[in-house]
């Protein structure tokens, strides 16, 4: 796999000089045109070319003509979904002038594949990291210590919770005929458990690492289940995924001569405000598109990664106005711890709506899901002991409720200024070891691992 790495490098590399050294505004157009399309072109035919081949076998059907395209199986590098992204922002930021081309094809690898970072993100950005990356290195046993903690928490996140449920969780979504009802629902809460916990978990592994080596990596995660509405969940949750398609896909596309000679046309027909609103929720909607088809070359990750989640924000958006009236109307106090929690829950059930789709096999079996959370009713498995017969005892219930709760009241100092390590690293160092080795044996007790135990991969290692 090592060429299809070694070839965006150098493409990206070669390219930032040569769009650096040209002054001609139309060659340098046409040069990151290239690039880009060279960068993306290899991830766009390793992981998108089986949908686009399904899917025009789908449209030939539709016409009546039976010869199908055979698809091959290609593999594709790890990580190459994070690293194209970032040698791409690299590339755009050098034809906007924010900073020189590199000249060491050496630095751009280096920026490229950072161990850590490489198979699951964060998205960086040079400028963040270049610095950091190239320059000297120190030994600090306090940064150590605080970057081995995280590691730790990371790990208790992952082993202890993500890894407990995710054999509960796999059982009932690969047989939804058979587990219905609460089953279902119960399922799709635990899948959202799952799926924060393994991906925080697996960013602060990857940050509490780069820590210990003095490198800072952009956080991913900021409290996202504490968010009011969803345009400040994608605010909390992958962040540098969020920021990455908003800087170099809306803005681009926002400022394009194509957006806005149809913004021009949009305004004489429905006036400023409308035609404002329209050609930002259009833009809106290819970004969000682009997002769900990052996520995975399958029609489920366009929808629940992309089109349902997009259609909640533009939804917000438009509707913002009359929400405001609302309040006003029936005077309610938005300032109201209760008014806030309310829309805390809302927002996280709102989310719960894609992610059934998003561990689900296909579409299909995810309408299922639903359909079955709305018309059987079954609550008794809560109580007669049916649900702990599905690879869970009470015991690793007890364990989840617990995790679940431990993470609640950590981000809840973090969400209100808070921050548990630098509390951690002003006690004496006595104090700083206990806490360090108990979260140490937290794992070693409580976690899933061990000889007979099927590992399961990090989630988002997969996109």
């Amino acid at each position: 796999m090592l060429p299809y790495l070694v070839a965006g490098v150098i493409v990206s590399w070669g390219g930032g000089i040569l769009i650096a050294n040209q002054e001609d505004d139309k060659k340098r157009k046409l040069l990151i045109v290239i690039v880009v399309i060279l960068v993306f072109g290899e991830l766009a035919f390793l992981k998108y070319g089986r949908m686009a081949v399904e899917t025009i076998n789908i449209i030939s059907s539709i016409f009546g003509r039976n010869d199908i395209i055979e698809y091959v199986v290609l593999l594709a590098p790890i990580g190459i979904s994070y690293y194209t992204l970032s040698l791409i922002g690299y590339v755009l930021e050098v034809y906007w002038g924010s900073y020189e081309a590199e000249k060491n094809p050496l630095k751009i690898l280096l920026f490229a594949t950072f161990f850590p970072q490489l198979t699951s993100g964060p998205v960086t950005r040079y400028e963040e990291v270049c610095v950091q990356l190239y320059g000297q290195r120190s030994f600090d046993y306090r940064r150590i210590l605080s970057g081995v903690q995280r590691i730790l928490w990371g790990l208790f996140k992952k082993l202890v919770i993500a890894d407990r449920v995710a054999p509960w969780v796999a059982t009932v979504y690969n047989d939804p005929v058979t587990y219905t009802g609460f089953y279902v629902a119960v399922a799709v809460v635990l899948f959202s458990v799952q799926l924060y916990t393994d991906f925080s978990g697996c960013m602060d592994i990857i940050l509490g690492v780069s820590e210990m080596f003095d490198i800072k990596l952009p956080e991913n995660f900021d409290t996202p289940f504490f968010s009011q509405t969803m345009a400040e969940f994608w605010r909390r949750w992958h962040i540098t995924m969020g920021l990455w398609f908003k800087d170099y896909l809306l803005y681009p596309i926002q400022k394009s001569f194509f957006m806005r000679k149809m913004t021009k046309k949009l305004k004489k027909v429905f006036g400023k405000n409308a035609s404002k609103l329209i050609s930002q929720s259009l833009t809106m909607l290819v970004v969000w598109i682009a997002i769900g088809i990052w996520h995975g070359g399958e029609y489920k990750f366009i929808l629940c990664s992309g089109l349902i989640p997009g259609f909640y924000l533009i939804m917000g958006h438009i509707f913002e106005p009359l929400f405001s009236k609302l309040n006003e109307l029936f005077h309610i106090n938005t300032e109201a711890i209760s008014w806030r929690v309310f829309r805390m829950i809302r927002t996280y059930f709102l989310c719960l709506t894609f992610w059934v789709f998003l561990k689900a096999n296909n579409i299909k079996h995810g309408i299922i899901m639903i359909k079955s959370m709305l018309s059987d009713f079954n609550p008794w498995i809560l109580f007669d002991g049916e649900i702990y017969e599905l690879g869970m005892t009470w015991k690793d219930f007890n364990i989840i409720y617990i995790g679940v709760l431990l993470i609640f009241l950590v981000g809840l100092f973090h969400y209100n200024g808070i921050k548990i390590r630098d509390k951690i690293s002003k006690q004496n160092i006595c104090a700083q070891w206990i806490i360090t080795i108990l979260a140490l044996f937290s794992v070693v007790i409580f976690g899933i691992y061990g000889p007979g135990y099927d590992a399961v991969d990090f989630i988002y290692q997969a996109f």
